[in-house]
C-alpha cells in the first residue's frame, strides 16, 4: 500500500465499491457503499454517503468473479436482445427464432455469449409450450431464455440491460404499443416488428427506432449483427441506463408524445442519465 500511495495512487481502505457508474454505453468509474447505516438500512449520526469515483479505465480486480464482475458481464456481453410485454395472438416469436438461429450460424463465437434473447411476459399455456417447441427445434437452448412474468422494475431493468429491445406488433394496423414510448424513452436501441405503413411502423420511424416488416428474418438478422459488431462500444444509446421507475419514465415518455406535434408542449433532453439501477450497475 505504502509503495502506491508513493506512485501516486489514492487507497480507500475499508470502502467496497457498490455500483458501477454507466455513462454513454461504458463505465466510468464506481460508487461505493454509504457508511453509518443501521441494521435496516437507516441512517445513523455517523452517516456519511457513498461517492463517485472516475476514472479513464476501471479494473474490475474481485477475484472469482465478484457481484460488480458479474453485473458488467451481463450488461455488455455481445448481443443481449429483450421482449418484455404480453405476447397476444397475433404477435409471432417465430421470426425473432428463426433470425437468432440465422444469426448463430453465421457467427458460431455469439454461442459462448449469454442468451442472445430474453423474453419475459405473460404467454398462454399453449404459446409457452409452442415457444418452447420451437426453441428445441431450432437447437436454442441456453440461447434465448424465457423469464416468466415479471415485476415492473424487474422488466425494466432487463430491457436496460438489453442492446436491443424488440417490440412485436404484427397484425396491428392502427394500434400504437406503449412500449414502443417506454423504450425510446429509456434510451434503448428499439426495433419494431410492423407491417410498413402501419401506425407502430410509422410511429416507430417518426422516434427513430428501427423497424422491419413481418417475416424479414433476413432484416433482423442484419440489425442483429450491427449490434453484434458494435459490442465494444457500449449500447449505442443515447442514454443506455434509463430510470428504472415509471415515476422517472413519464416525463420522458411525455416529451416523445409531444415531439413534433406541439400539444404537449416542447420536448426536452435527457441530460443526466446516472441512475439507481438494481444489479450493481448505474
Amino acid at each position: 500500500a505504502g509503495e502506491a500511495e508513493a506512485g501516486g495512487a489514492t487507497i480507500l481502505p475499508e470502502t467496497p465499491a457498490v455500483k458501477l457508474l454507466v455513462t454513454d454505453g461504458r463505465v466510468r468509474g464506481v460508487r461505493t457503499g454509504d457508511r453509518g447505516r443501521g441494521r435496516d438500512g437507516e441512517q445513523l449520526t455517523n452517516f456519511e454517503p457513498g461517492s463517485d469515483v472516475l476514472a479513464k479505465v476501471t479494473v474490475l480486480a474481485e477475484g472469482t468473479q465478484g457481484h460488480l464482475t458479474g453485473a458488467a458481464i451481463e450488461r455488455f456481453a455481445g448481443l443481449a436482445m429483450a421482449y418484455v410485454g404480453t405476447v397476444y395472438g397475433g404477435r409471432d416469436l417465430r421470426v425473432v427464432l428463426q433470425a437468432v438461429r440465422d444469426f448463430l450460424d453465421r457467427h458460431p463465437s455469439a454461442a459462448d455469449a449469454s442468451p442472445l434473447f430474453r423474453l419475459a411476459g405473460s404467454i398462454n399455456r399453449e404459446g409457452r409450450r409452442e415457444f418452447a417447441r420451437e426453441v428445441s427445434a431450432l437447437g436454442l437452448d441456453g440461447k434465448v431464455e424465457y423469464l416468466g412474468i415479471l415485476s415492473r422494475a424487474g422488466a425494466l431493468e432487463v430491457l436496460a440491460r438489453s442492446r436491443l429491445a424488440v417490440v412485436l406488433a404484427q397484425g396491428q394496423e392502427y394500434q400504437v404499443p406503449a412500449k414502443l414510448y417506454e423504450l425510446v424513452g429509456m434510451g434503448i436501441p428499439t426495433l419494431v416488428i410492423a407491417p410498413s405503413g402501419s401506425a407502430s411502423s410509422s410511429e416507430a420511424e417518426r422516434l427513430g427506432a428501427a423497424t422491419i416488416a413481418p417475416g424479414d428474418v433476413r432484416a433482423l438478422v442484419g440489425q442483429m449483427e450491427d449490434v453484434w459488431q458494435r459490442q465494444g462500444e457500449g449500447s449505442g444509446a443515447r442514454c443506455p441506463d434509463a430510470a428504472l421507475d415509471y415515476e422517472q419514465l413519464a416525463p420522458r415518455v411525455s416529451a416523445l408524445l409531444s415531439r413534433d406535434s406541439g400539444w404537449l408542449g416542447a420536448a426536452r433532453p435527457v441530460e443526466e442519465c446516472v441512475v439507481d439501477l438494481p444489479h450493481s450497475i448505474l
